[in-house]
């Protein structure tokens, strides 16, 4: 709980989000994951959060190859990357 709480807002949505449609979108972040190990220590992915990592390689091309169940769900990750934290955030903290 500690690192979700130093990470932000943000990760901590997506790490719930995560649990959520694990078995739905499975494909999509291990992909992903497996690119931002593959580039880790790269000039590509330097200085960049495995959530940014995720945000760019997830984009709406892939759209084309999934269920709608997994579309819904990318496009929330979408959604809430993108929106900004609610002002009692602290609260939930």
């Amino acid at each position: 709980m500690e690192k979700i709480i130093k990470n932000g807002w943000k990760k901590y949505i997506f790490f719930h989000m995560w649990k959520k449609s694990e078995k739905s979108t499975h494909k999509i972040f291990n992909s992903a994951n497996f690119e931002w190990k593959k580039y880790k220590g790269k000039k590509k992915t330097e200085g960049k959060s495995t959530l940014t990592f995720l945000y760019e390689n997830t984009n709406f091309l892939n759209m084309f190859t999934l269920k709608w169940e997994e579309r819904i769900n990318l496009i929330l990750l979408h959604i809430l990357i993108l929106t900004p934290p609610p002002l009692n955030w602290n609260k939930y903290r």
